[in-house]
């Protein structure tokens, strides 16, 4: 958003707000125009009655958005200054935030809750020693507690791992056994099906890293496991999403000479890493500092920089990890979101928020939007299909991403069956043929359809309790009848016919 970006957004409620950009506090605020008791235009003051608070609902209904277009998240209460760098994680109906950096003049170490009900920000009391100002960090939800590892500032690369009890509200600072990794930041963490967390990548003293850890969260200890197949390049800024059960995928990021676009795949169980080279679709150009978050079968990627080409971007891609095609997603509306890297996005059903990030080391934002990425078809299948995981299953007779071809077979199949989504004919019961020319009557046509069916050969198939040429008789079998031998032996017993048997 530019410094100068005023916006009036009216919901469908019927609520106004005014998005508006505050250069004192360099703060974007979302102002009920309801609540407006005067406005200094001189000193560029605005002035908010705060008993018009007493008419504002106690508790909110989570808004629906409608599927792929970004929104701008009502926000009240403390809200979060521009940063990137920085965490965001979701928990119940809070989205937490923690530290990030404002370019290289000043990095945070607040942490700020949103809650989506009430559609606020607070900066609650939280006891303990924190850990210090940083960006580029890890934050790694497991349970009640959220783990903070690494990061910098202008202090140096920080190799110190945090908990925070977020019951309680206390930050503690763990000093644990094993091979702990050397300070980092720009690297990634995910808690794996084990219950590790997984440590990869980033930056160190030493430069870029592509080593592995292990976060023992049982044992509480530091593990470095032996890795075996071809590495992938040390990097920084990259995304990293657990696949199914043992795969974890990273995507893109920095290296000596410039970003990535690759895909490897690390799998925690055999330990091993192989490359994913062969993809479809139109893949993102090489970049780093994007997000990603996995939603069913899909990735989602979002943003990023290259350097190299001095360009940043907003776009966001889907990448499917049954058959590896990647789709460049297209926005109905505007895409409000701004070109950046190092945002922080996290997930809360099917809607991805997205707060703050950066743009090359030269401008930074608090931004905050949600879009949701739920199911969606393209078209609705054209109402000749049923969506399933965002693919359209076509009736018969219909075929193409979104059922929009009709498949005609020769002769239409003679108006005697139904066009398949093959091209071929699927004739009606008496008929046959490569276009269902042929009749081929049964039987008095198996008496009834619930009686009998025609087959392509002219005999009829009795339903139960039927049979006959053309399934005209009807049986009506007991449930005696159909007992095993055994258990029919063990009824007449029990009726006394025991006496007939000897």
């Amino acid at each position: 958003m530019a410094d100068s970006d005023n916006e009036i957004i009216q919901f469908d409620n019927g609520d106004v707000f005014l998005r508006r950009y505050d250069p004192i506090t360099k703060q974007t605020q979302m102002i009920n125009i309801n609540k407006i008791k005067e406005i200094d235009f001189k000193e560029s003051k605005i002035t908010v009655d705060p008993k018009n608070d007493e008419k504002r609902p106690q508790k909110y209904t989570v808004p629906i958005y409608e599927p792929f277009q970004w929104y701008p998240v009502i926000s009240d209460g403390d809200i979060p200054e521009q940063r990137g760098g920085h965490s965001l994680n979701a928990i119940g109906q809070f989205l937490i935030l923690f530290g990030g950096c404002y370019l290289d003049l000043k990095c945070m170490n607040d942490i700020y809750f949103y809650n989506i009900v009430d559609q606020k920000w607070d900066l609650p009391k939280i006891f303990g020693d924190p850990p210090s100002p940083r960006g580029g960090h890890s934050s790694t939800l497991v349970g009640q507690y959220l783990y903070i590892f690494g990061g910098s500032s202008s202090l140096g690369i920080f190799s110190d791992l945090y908990r925070l009890d977020l019951t309680n509200r206390i930050w503690e600072e763990l000093n644990l056994i094993g091979q702990k990794p050397s300070g980092r930041c720009n690297h990634k963490a995910i808690l794996d099906n084990n219950g590790r967390i997984v440590i990869f990548g980033g930056y160190t003293q030493q430069g870029y890293s592509n080593e592995v850890f292990f976060l023992d969260l049982v044992n509480l200890r530091w593990e470095k496991p032996f890795i075996n197949g071809e590495l992938p390049r040390p990097r920084e800024n990259f995304s990293m999403n657990l696949i199914r059960d043992s795969y974890i995928w990273i995507f893109g990021g920095y290296s000596i000479g410039g970003e990535n676009n690759d895909i490897w795949q690390l799998d925690v169980e055999n330990m091993k890493w192989r490359i994913i080279s062969q993809s479809f679709g139109t893949k993102p150009i090489e970049r780093q500092g994007h997000q990603t978050v996995l939603h069913g079968k899909y990735i989602y990627i979002i943003g990023g920089c290259n350097y190299k080409q001095e360009k940043c971007f907003n776009e966001v891609y889907q990448l499917n990890i049954e058959d590896i095609t990647w789709t460049n997603l297209e926005f109905p509306l505007q895409n409000i979101l701004e070109q950046m890297d190092n945002s922080s996005i996290s997930l809360m059903g099917a809607d991805l928020y997205v707060f703050g990030g950066c743009k090359m080391m030269r401008k930074c934002y608090n931004d905050f939007l949600v879009m949701n990425i739920s199911d969606v078809c393209p078209k609705k299948c054209h109402n000749k299909g049923i969506c399933r995981n965002n693919r359209c299953q076509c009736e018969e007779g219909y075929f193409g991403e979104s059922c929009e071809i009709q498949l005609l077979c020769e002769r239409n199949c003679s108006n005697r069956g139904i066009c398949g989504s093959d091209g071929r004919c699927k004739c009606f019961p008496g008929f046959s043929g490569k276009v269902c020319e042929i009749y081929v009557p049964c039987p008095f046509n198996c008496t009834d359809q619930k009686q009998g069916k025609c087959l392509d050969n002219g005999s009829c198939q009795c339903l139960n309790g039927y049979y006959g040429d053309s399934c005209e008789i009807f049986e009506r079998i007991s449930c005696f009848q159909r007992m095993p031998q055994q258990l029919q032996w063990e009824r007449k017993m029990q009726q006394g016919y025991w006496n007939l048997y000897l």
